[in-house]
């Protein structure tokens, strides 16, 4: 029975055995395309962080100019054409009191920020991002002073 040769071999040695004396490497047929690729990947991967690191800071400075708080921490992540949103003590003194007060009032007022800041939102994505904002779902925590929002994107921020 012959010694049973794998494809991979076979063509290794074929290719060990070219006049030019250069092996070449079945795997990267065109390097230069490959590295033209991961090139533009990182730059398109650092240019989409950097746009996001832009968002958060934005929404921060959102919240201090129409609230007159700063939260503590805004965290964005993008997942192709959503940006997911993560606000902690975004929840100003008057919300807190008005949310604690319970009447349909106090509650109302509450929601009713909420709505106006989920405008504002809105426009600051679609400001940074350059893309329109199909819809969004926002909530406050009032109990746990957070907000979290899903905005779904009208592109993915890598087709930028």
């Amino acid at each position: 029975m012959p010694d049973s040769i794998s494809t991979s071999d076979s063509t290794d040695r074929s290719l060990e055995k070219q006049p030019s004396g250069k092996k070449l490497n079945p795997s990267s047929a065109s390097p230069a395309v490959t590295d033209m690729s991961s090139t533009t990947q990182a730059q398109s991967s650092s240019t989409a962080s950097e746009l996001i690191e832009t968002v958060s800071r934005a929404i921060k400075q959102l919240y201090k100019e129409r609230l007159g708080k700063a939260p503590l921490l805004v965290t964005c992540n993008l997942l192709a054409d959503r940006l997911v949103i993560w606000i902690e003590g975004s929840i100003t003194p008057v919300e807190k009191l008005l949310f604690a007060d319970g009447t349909p009032e106090a509650k109302s007022l509450c929601f009713t920020v909420d709505n106006i800041m989920r405008q504002h939102l809105t426009d600051v994505i679609e400001r940074h991002l350059n893309v329109d904002v199909v819809t969004m779902i926002a909530d406050t925590c009032y109990e746990h002073d957070c907000t979290g929002a899903i905005a779904k994107l009208s592109a993915p921020i890598t087709s930028l």
